[in-house]
């Protein structure tokens, strides 16, 4: 686990030198929506990172932050962009893959972030994805969907979403609805752009910073890596909770400061927990918290968990949770129902289809109340009230 190389030794009492490799993370933003996000990355001074953005629209790569900038298929868009059409986005990007496999070598991890249902974000995407799969990197990708009420743009980004699955080890769905939903007030277009941005930021930065801030327990780039790899549905929150009942309030906090399409996150394989407490943080309540996190999950499910102490802190605890391989165990019955079912999927609802087999009728609507159930989360924050109470 250790991120270190012996390089020579120094004497007879066992002194070593060491060189530190550091972990090589770039985030790469593409299309509109990703350009957007790097800039609120860069604003918030993310570090440890390297900054990429590709697009096809020339006056977005001006207004970009990042010193890193690629403009793919000048031949094919003019510098005018994709004009919504995904295989204009597709076609700029494998016109310019060369050049997107040197900006993306030696990468540790890449995280592609884009908004999807447009041409660029949703058409390039994917081959960026299959670029950096040639690489030995770890692949995530952050992508935004968009409203509901822009159907035609759901469909696109759906599909764009399944491409995108083949080349990443895993991948984060922001549903832009719920990040509407989430304010407390009726707010402007301008508004409802920039908490996008931030919420993919948000999830980047989750990741980043366990990385590139050392722990007094560390987690390391392997801890991270394997977890991150395994398959299922994904799921990350952070807490904050202050004074007696902070066990409490941050568990209660990484639970709703999500933007994810809702999960039961009582049926997962791997869970990676990271804490920043005050040195008088006690066992009882680290254990706690992670007994909260991970019950009624199977007693095989990988944990990884290590903290930082923080010594401007006083009687605090931040948490950062990853919850990884959600539903891996349905995933063969979910492929084989969806190659039964040829009708779109939206919002996580299945449209009602009328089908003369009645036993595949009962199929589809038992996945129906599936996929709109939200007893999950409610049921997961109900037991961990119980258990701290």
């Amino acid at each position: 686990m250790s991120d270190f190389d012996i390089i020579e030794e120094k004497d007879v009492n066992s002194e070593f030198s060491y060189e530190f490799n550091a972990t090589k993370i770039k985030v790469v933003g593409i299309g509109d929506g990703g350009v957007g996000a790097i800039n609120s990355m860069i604003e918030d001074n993310l570090e440890g990172v390297e900054f990429i953005v590709i697009n096809t629209d020339t006056q977005s790569l001006n207004l970009s932050k990042a010193k890193n900038k690629i403009q793919i298929g000048v031949e094919t868009t003019k510098g005018r962009g994709a004009g919504g059409d995904v295989e204009k986005g597709k076609q700029a990007a494998e016109e310019n893959r060369e050049q997107i496999s040197v900006a993306l070598k030696d990468a540790d991890i890449i995280f592609l972030t884009s908004g999807f249902g447009g041409g660029t974000g949703t058409g390039a995407t994917p081959i960026i994805a299959e670029i950096a799969k040639e690489t030995d990197a770890l692949i995530i990708a952050v992508i935004s969907e968009p409203h509901l009420v822009l159907k035609k743009k759901q469909r696109t980004a759906r599909e764009g979403i399944r491409k995108l699955s083949n080349y990443v080890d895993n991948m984060l769905v922001v549903d832009s609805d719920m990040v509407v939903n989430k304010a407390e007030q009726d707010i402007t277009l301008k508004e409802t752009w920039r908490l996008i941005s931030e919420a993919l930021k948000k999830f980047v930065k989750s990741i980043t910073d366990i990385i590139t801030k050392p722990g007094d327990q560390n987690i390391d780039y392997n801890d991270i890596e394997s977890i991150v790899r395994i398959k299922g549905e994904t799921f990350i929150g952070t807490g904050y909770g202050k004074g007696e009942n902070k066990v409490k309030d941050a568990i209660k906090q990484v639970m709703s400061n999500c933007f994810f399409e809702e999960s039961d996150v009582t049926n997962a394989q791997g869970f990676l927990i990271n804490f920043i407490v005050s040195s008088d943080i006690k066992q009882r309540e680290i254990s706690e918290a992670i007994s909260s996190i991970t019950q009624d999950n199977d007693e095989n499910a990988d944990l990884k968990w290590g903290f930082v102490f923080d010594d401007s802190l006083k009687d605090e605890m931040t948490m950062t949770v990853i919850i990884t391989g959600i539903n891996a165990n349905k995933s063969s019955d979910k492929d084989s129902l969806e190659k039964k079912e040829p009708a779109k999927v939206e919002n996580n609802q299945v449209e009602d289809v009328k089908k003369k087999d009645t036993s595949y009728n009962n199929d589809i609507n038992k996945k129906k109340n599936e996929m709109n159930s939200t007893n999950g989360f409610d049921s997961l924050l109900r037991q961990a009230e119980d258990s701290l109470s």
